[in-house]
């Protein structure tokens, strides 16, 4: 089991990931405006300030949903290329396509609709305007 890693360690962790630290002047009234804003978000300070800016440099910040959402789309990907490899090497040697070969591209089929369903969401497209 590996052990906790101490706060130091954590800290020395995010400055890895994050090398560039700034700092922000602000009046007392930005700071508790600020501040609020960040708490109905549920998010810290620092995540908060980061967000808005990404925001207005016109780069989205990344979103936890949509990350999952990308992992869950190269799983399908993955699980597709699988059968497409299957109905390859199948047709390679020599096999005539067969019941075996219409349920595998019936998987595909399958596994490209929830691919487009999940690109979708990920995009944020209504379901009238899904292809």
């Amino acid at each position: 089991m590996v052990a906790p890693k101490s706060g130091a360690a954590k800290a020395a962790g995010r400055l890895a990931k994050r090398p560039h630290p700034q700092g922000v002047r602000l009046s007392a009234e930005q700071l508790d405006l600020i501040r609020e804003a960040a708490i109905e978000r549920s998010l810290s300070l620092n995540r908060f300030l980061v967000e808005a800016a990404l925001k207005e440099a016109g780069r989205p910040p990344r979103d936890k949903d949509l990350v999952l959402a990308a992992r869950d789309i190269r799983a399908e990907e993955r699980r597709i290329g699988n059968n497409v490899n299957q109905i390859a090497r199948h047709l390679n040697t020599g096999n005539p396509i067969d019941r075996y070969i219409r349920e595998v591209l019936n998987d595909i089929r399958q596994d490209l609709a929830r691919l487009c369903l999940h690109a979708g969401e990920l995009a944020g497209w209504r379901a009238d305007m899904m292809p």
